[in-house]
């Protein structure tokens, strides 16, 4: 029998996804994305942005090749829901820096990695702990030493679109290590926004169990 804290508990999933869901496949975030994506495919810089608790974005940034600039001070600022960058040369995975950042937030975060092909196209990576944080810095350098070799293995080389099978083989480096759950979503050159699948694989994404 399901309790009545149990029933408010899901509840509040379910409203939680739902809201991030809307967000995720809503005007502001796509704009956002996609002004990130033209910053990156112009300057070979990774750009991004910040989406505060409230669902506000921030103004989309440019940094360097190697990293981003966000408006977000990750030692004071606890307090976004997600921060999305986009990585130049199709690195469709975290970097050992992405992955030790989560550890900043005392919340369950979501780190978003995209990368944008020749003709426009968007690849989106989102990721998020399924451990209690803060976690041991050392349990996330460990996982990224081990699998970041994989994951450069799977990866094409620059210019190259990533398969679905190399989406699948990332996705599975991180859903399997019992650190992460992740999903890859895509945005093409010309649509307004992502597929029914893709909005159903996001609202598992959100509504999935964390924090464990």
């Amino acid at each position: 029998m399901v309790s009545k804290i149990e029933s408010l508990e899901f509840a509040g999933i379910e409203l939680e996804s739902e809201l991030c869901l809307d967000f995720v496949t809503g005007e502001p975030f796509i704009s956002a994305l996609k002004e990130a994506g033209r910053i990156t495919k112009r300057t070979g810089y990774e750009a991004g942005f910040v989406v505060e608790n409230d669902f506000s974005v921030s103004e989309v940034v440019e940094g360097t090749t190697d990293s981003t600039a966000l408006p977000i001070d990750l030692a004071v600022d606890q307090e976004s829901r997600m921060t999305v960058h986009f990585h130049p040369d199709n690195e469709l995975f975290p970097s050992g820096a992405d992955l030790s950042g989560i550890t900043a937030y005392e919340e369950s975060h979501v780190l978003g990695v995209a990368i944008i092909d020749e003709v426009g196209s968007i690849d989106l990576l989102l990721i998020k702990t399924t451990k209690k944080l803060p976690y041991p810095l050392s349990v996330f350098d460990d996982f990224y030493d081990s699998a970041s070799e994989d994951a450069w293995d799977l990866l094409p080389v620059q210019g190259n679109s990533v398969s679905d099978e190399t989406k699948k083989g990332l996705l599975d480096i991180l859903n399997k290590s019992g650190l992460f759950k992740a999903v890859v979503i895509t945005l093409g050159d010309k649509d307004g926004g992502f597929s029914q699948t893709e909005k159903e694989s996001l609202q598992e994404f959100f509504r999935g169990e964390d924090n464990a």
